[in-house]
């Protein structure tokens, strides 16, 4: 018999993570950049240096913030996966305090010693005090700002699918007001353009904290044993992006120096290295195009990992990388056509300048694909336990190629060898992964070979059926009927089928007569896995949650007679489980084969 498979649940998911971490990366970014184009037009260049000066400030913000969302997404994924809801919960309250203790302390000292800091930073004379005010109005964004990522993820794989775009508007929309606010009316100089900033993302973190009054929210704080030890496992998950990140700082601080040195860009070296920073920011920008398509398949595999689901981890990677590179091809053409868009934004006026920006913009949209793909499989890898391999992507194609073929194109190709040895270094990053893949994995398919795992991962196909069925009952009886066969096939008595495909029936049943409305796109996927003594059933669905178990034990004393078909089924498995993960019902049963 040929398993009928369907990956809507994986696209769908992955659409809706998509839009999440796509607008979480720049959200991160955007309160900084939005003050830089109001500034930068109303407040003067002056005004622009000094919010220059206090950028390591926000990267350490989204670093730390980077660590939790990063790495404790993935292990509460992963815990998800294997039904361990204690850790689930331990590893979430882990993750809050960290960031809930590092933000008060990083605001305190903030404001104790921001003179010292903006001298530390680089403030001049000239600019000191402006950015010192900037940083008393920066510092108490501090706990929102870290928070935020690690919310924007959790709240996510809690299944409030609406509630992270709500908080993202909130923050951005408050955000543009206050600012405008601030030099139109109040005229608060760049304390108040800093203090909208932190004020939006206090905002939007309380918009985020809503999912934990749901009724149906499942994740809970409690005091974690071990918390130190649980913050440290996040940061090892979290070292690809984290290490990403720090890359990114030492690559821009080397090629600021190369351009100011180098005798090939030395007429041109402070509109090269303008022009850089330009870079940097629409990379920060534009590029969480590509960084939130492979972010958004992190949680999802690492759950998929956590269940060794072989066949929806595989699916998972494709739909990624198909719905991510269409994003990212759109995207590639936009602003190779329109590159002047952000030296306008940014109010850059000197011609010559202007030029080097709109050809660092052009060469950065021609990476964008390939910067997506080397991602995308960093990101998988990192969710699968193979973190060796996502660190050599990052580092190589963040730090070390870049840096190196700008040295080697600078002399021939003055500025823009920068521009082009940023595409190079991600098309030679993604041919050795491509290598080492067909090294590592030498038979199958390519992508199915990208996901080096191990041959005994997940069990054996032929012991293995993945139904996916729509929104119908006479679905629901042919999947009853072509489970019943399967399991013949596998040498299951007449009296385990029975009790499987009662299960089936009631289960899903229930699923496309009470979850999903007539004619409403939704599906439901189904895993049977014969196994020597027993038998697997899995079930999930994309309606809205509901725990079949609670609703057991809530009518118990209420009416016994209700809900008749979960008490039967509850009577003949050996072992009955109900989780919410990633927005899908989660249904595990198991029986015994004879």
């Amino acid at each position: 018999m040929k398993p009928m498979s369907n990956d809507y649940l994986v696209r769908n998911t992955y659409r809706s993570f998509l839009l999440v971490s796509v607008l979480s990366l720049m959200s991160g970014m955007l309160g900084g950049v939005i003050d830089n184009i109001v500034v930068g037009q109303f407040l003067g260049p002056r005004c622009l240096a000094a919010m220059g000066i206090i950028t390591p400030v926000m990267f350490l913000y989204m670093s730390l913030g980077t660590l939790c969302a990063s790495g404790g997404s993935i292990l509460v994924s992963r815990a998800l996966g294997r039904g361990d809801m204690e850790q689930v919960h331990s590893t979430f309250s882990a993750a809050v305090g960290f960031d809930f203790v590092v933000g008060i302390v990083i605001c305190l000292l903030g404001e104790i010693f921001a003179r010292p800091l903006v001298g530390f930073l680089g403030a001049t004379e000239e600019l000191a005090d402006l950015a010192e005010q900037y940083l008393r109005g920066f510092m108490p964004a501090a706990l929102p700002l870290i928070l935020f990522p690690l919310l924007m993820q959790f709240v996510q794989i809690d299944g409030a699918r609406k509630l992270p775009l709500i908080a993202t508007v909130a923050m951005t929309a408050t955000d543009v007001v206050m600012d405008l606010l601030v030099v139109f009316v109040f005229r608060n100089g760049m304390f108040g353009m800093a203090l909208a900033t932190t004020i939006s993302a206090y905002l939007s973190c309380g918009v985020l904290c809503l999912n934990f009054f749901r009724k149906t929210s499942t994740l809970r704080l409690k005091r974690p044993d071990k918390p130190l030890k649980l913050v440290s496992a996040m940061a090892v998950t979290a070292a690809p992006v984290v290490l990403t990140m720090a890359s990114e700082l030492v690559r821009t601080t080397i090629l600021n120096n190369i351009l100011v040195v180098m005798p090939a860009v030395a007429a041109v070296s402070v509109g090269a290295v303008a022009a850089l920073n330009i870079r940097t920011q629409v990379q920060n920008l534009v590029g969480a195009l590509g960084a939130g398509g492979a972010q958004a398949l992190g949680p999802m595999a690492a759950m998929f990992y956590g269940e060794e689901d072989r066949e929806a981890l595989g699916s998972s990677l494709r739909s990624s990388l198909k719905m991510g590179l269409v994003l990212n091809l759109i995207a590639t053409v936009v602003f190779a056509l329109f590159p002047s868009v952000f030296s306008l934004l940014m109010g850059v006026r000197e011609p010559e300048t202007a030029a080097m920006v709109d050809s660092a913009v052009r060469w950065f949209a021609l990476a964008m694909p390939l910067r997506f793909a080397n991602m995308l499989l960093s990101q998988y890898y990192q969710s699968t336990r193979r973190n060796g391999i996502a660190v050599f992507i990052r580092l190589t194609e963040t730090l070390a190629a870049p840096v190196l073929l700008s040295m080697l194109l600078i002399p021939g190709m003055g500025v823009t060898g920068v521009w082009v040895a940023f595409i190079i270094a991600e098309a030679v990053t993604l041919v050795i992964e491509l290598v080492m893949i067909l090294i590592k994995e030498p038979r199958g398919k390519l992508l199915d070979r990208a996901l080096l795992l191990p041959e005994d991962f997940g069990g054996s196909p032929e012991d293995k059926l993945n139904i996916s069925i729509g929104n119908s009952m006479e679905e629901v009886v042919g999947l009853a009927r072509s489970v019943y066969s399967f399991g013949e096939e596998r040498g299951v008595s007449r009296a385990a089928l029975d009790k499987l495909s009662l299960c089936i029936e009631e289960m899903a049943g229930n699923v496309v007569e009470h979850s999903f409305k007539p004619g409403e796109n939704r599906w439901f996927d189904l895993l049977v896995y014969v196994k020597p003594d027993v038998i697997l059933l899995r079930m999930r669905d994309n309606g809205p949650p509901f725990d079949p178990l609670a609703a057991l034990r809530a009518q118990a004393a209420v009416d016994p007679e209700k809900n008749l078909g979960l008490r039967i089924i509850n009577g003949i498995t050996e072992n009955f489980e109900y989780r919410s993960g990633i927005g899908l019902n989660i249904c595990i049963m198991t029986l015994l084969r004879q």
